[in-house]
């Protein structure tokens, strides 16, 4: 009867540490769940305000021509989507462009 007591009382110990752990790990799990929260909340955020620069950077550039591209209908149509590849397009294009008058002006000359 003595042993069965001793070894009780040690599975009580053990029940009581093995049940402190999971409320820590409940603790933990809420953390985490509360900080995924704000991290997709902030993730939205961060979204729409890049939704909004690339809406705002399409209206603003979607008048400027690209060199040696041409100009139609269809071609300013493609420009002002905001989020399509065109738009990436366009930005590249005038990126090269810029670069190319660089050089040009650093005597610089690219091969054709």
């Amino acid at each position: 009867m003595r042993q069965l007591r001793k070894t009780n009382m040690e599975y009580e110990e053990r029940n009581a540490a093995l049940q402190k752990h999971v409320e820590s790990m409940r603790g933990a799990v809420e953390r985490l769940e509360g900080d995924v929260m704000q991290e997709r909340e902030r993730n939205r955020l961060l979204h729409q305000h890049l939704e909004t620069l690339r809406q705002a950077l399409t209206s603003s550039l979607s008048s400027v021509p690209l060199p040696g591209a041409r100009q139609s209908h269809q071609h300013s149509e493609r420009c002002s989507q905001p989020l399509g590849q065109d738009f990436l397009m366009h930005i590249t294009v005038l990126y090269f462009v810029l670069l190319v008058r660089i050089a040009d002006s650093l005597g610089f000359y690219c091969l054709e």
